[in-house]
């Protein structure tokens, strides 16, 4: 029959499951397999950690030879929320529950000199990931990014910092400077 599916059940017998339905998937509790209504899936689903920011305009409270937090209310910086399914993002911490999830984050800045960037992830107020970068010349920009999968508890805060060495506070590009992630198991 069209659309079925031969497989050995639970008993190591082998059957035949008929065709699906409109909008059913393939389903198994373990043993046996069944078509069973889809239950969504994908980016902007309730539960998948999805989360974006990004810096808003250009800002230059990075000071020399300094970590600064980046997505920091206190700090004076200017960011917006683009994305975040479950509320888990506040005042630039992102506290997900418990499970496995991939962050990113990303700097770009204008430099004057052969200046170094830096960008940091954070969990719990620990570096977990860290890149530097230099300028390839006067007049350039530099852009630094990490990324890193990590294991929450349930409990942890995750930060990113920016990192500027070499004169004077620089500033940040807004189109090219965020952080953001989403769950993987």
């Amino acid at each position: 029959d069209r659309g079925s599916i031969i497989y050995g059940n639970a008993s190591s017998v082998t059957t035949v499951l008929g065709q699906g339905g409109a909008d059913e998937v393939l389903t198994s509790d373990g043993t046996d397999i069944a078509w069973a209504a889809a239950g969504g899936g994908g980016a902007g689903v309730s539960g998948d950690g999805l989360f974006f920011v990004q810096i808003d305009d250009n800002w230059s409270n990075v000071t020399n030879n300094t970590w600064t937090k980046a997505f920091d209310d206190d700090e004076n910086v200017r960011w917006s929320e683009i994305l975040d399914d479950d509320n888990l993002l506040a005042d630039g911490v992102y506290t997900p529950p418990a499970g496995k999830y991939y962050l990113l984050a990303q700097m770009a800045t204008y430099n004057q000199d052969e200046e170094i960037a830096g960008i940091r992830i954070q969990k719990d107020g620990a570096t977990i990931q860290q890149e530097l970068s230099r300028a390839a010349g006067a007049n350039s920009t530099i852009t630094v990014a990490a990324d890193i999968i990590v294991v929450a508890d349930g409990g942890n805060d995750f930060t990113v910092d920016f990192y500027h060495e070499g004169g004077a506070p620089e500033a940040i590009n807004a189109t090219n400077s965020w952080f953001g992630g989403w769950r993987v198991s």
